[in-house]
């Protein structure tokens, strides 16, 4: 009875962590806007702090420091540039705390509850999905900003046929394009607004969006700069040249279809049925999950299977 109250106890303080250090995480949405702006420019933005509860102040001033210990490590920028990338509005040392809490708190509620093998699995589990969310937000948003690629395009040439400046076009794009083409090329003006030159500013657009047809736009970009010509021309050419290769990637994407659904299904389907047996006749499944040899089992029997999504996947992955 005793063990089950200081579990109990210590898995609410655990919760406790995860809920403030989660509201840390989105209640930073305005504060991390201005403080990207100005970070390229300044060693230190120190910026006016609104009223927060106290636990929320303390996770902040945790996440400072592991922002520092990741600055120390080399690792700062590359997290930043994964959460970037997925759009989310944080700091790399608040997720990195917030992952690290997700992680541990998972870890203990199976340790009370299953047994040592178990919440180690569960807690690396639950340490590596935030990461795998941030890639398939990632993915998505790279895909979203490929379809509006032409859009943008068309709006810049027309901005240059009507006279306008390339500034002024860049600005047309992002009042006028909706997400997440829009945000970022409003994270573009006010950099160079702030100072920032715009080929810096451009480059950094492209490695935070990863999009080959984006990289395409700006060698053509560059390329134009140094030997001339008409800009407005040139961003029609690329806007077609995009539409085709778009169309290209969908008649892939079509021909590949059912490999990708063949390496879904294969890969679910094993751990759908051990999860409606588990729930149907709990006593037929109960010596995977409560023996030794059971857990080696399906340590090895999920390892085989993610290496044949993988191969499945690779298999229906086309490179052109």
């Amino acid at each position: 009875m005793t063990r089950v109250l200081i579990g109990m106890l210590f898995s609410g303080i655990v919760a406790s962590l995860i809920f403030y250090a989660v509201r840390l995480v989105l209640a930073t949405r305005r504060r991390e806007n201005v403080r990207r702006q100005l970070n390229p420019y300044l060693a230190e933005a120190e910026l006016s702090r609104t009223s927060h509860p106290a636990g929320v102040l303390m996770l902040e001033r945790l996440g400072a420091r592991v922002g520092r210990l990741l600055t120390q490590m080399g690792a700062h920028d590359g997290v930043q540039l994964h959460i970037d990338r997925a759009g989310i509005d944080a700091r790399a040392g608040a997720f990195v705390c917030l992952d690290a809490l997700i992680g541990f708190g998972s870890f203990v509620l199976l340790l009370d509850a299953k047994g040592i093998v178990p919440a180690l699995l569960g807690g690396a589990i639950a340490t590596v999905a935030p990461w795998i969310v941030l890639h398939v937000l990632a993915l998505r948003r790279s895909r979203a900003f490929e379809r509006q690629l032409p859009e943008i395009l068309d709006t810049l040439a027309a901005s240059l046929r009507a006279g306008h400046g390339f500034d002024h076009g860049l600005k047309s794009v992002a009042s006028d394009v909706g997400e997440p083409a829009g945000r970022e090329f409003k994270r573009v003006v006010a950099e160079v607004h702030l100072g920032r030159s715009l080929e810096d500013a451009l480059a950094e657009l492209g490695r935070r969006i990863r999009s080959a047809d984006f990289q395409f736009v700006l060698d053509a970009i560059a390329i134009q700069r140094q030997v001339g010509g008409s800009l407005a021309e040139l961003f029609e050419l690329v806007a077609q040249t995009v539409r085709s290769r778009e169309q290209f990637r969908r008649n892939l994407r079509a021909i590949t279809g059912q490999v990708r659904i063949s390496a879904n299904v294969l890969t679910g389907l094993p751990i759908v049925a051990a999860v409606l047996l588990t729930l149907l006749n709990p006593d037929y499944m109960s010596p995977l999950w409560h023996s030794s040899s059971g857990h080696i089992l399906a340590i090895v029997a999920l390892s085989m299977i993610l290496c044949g999504s993988f191969v499945l996947r690779r298999v229906g992955a086309v490179r052109w």
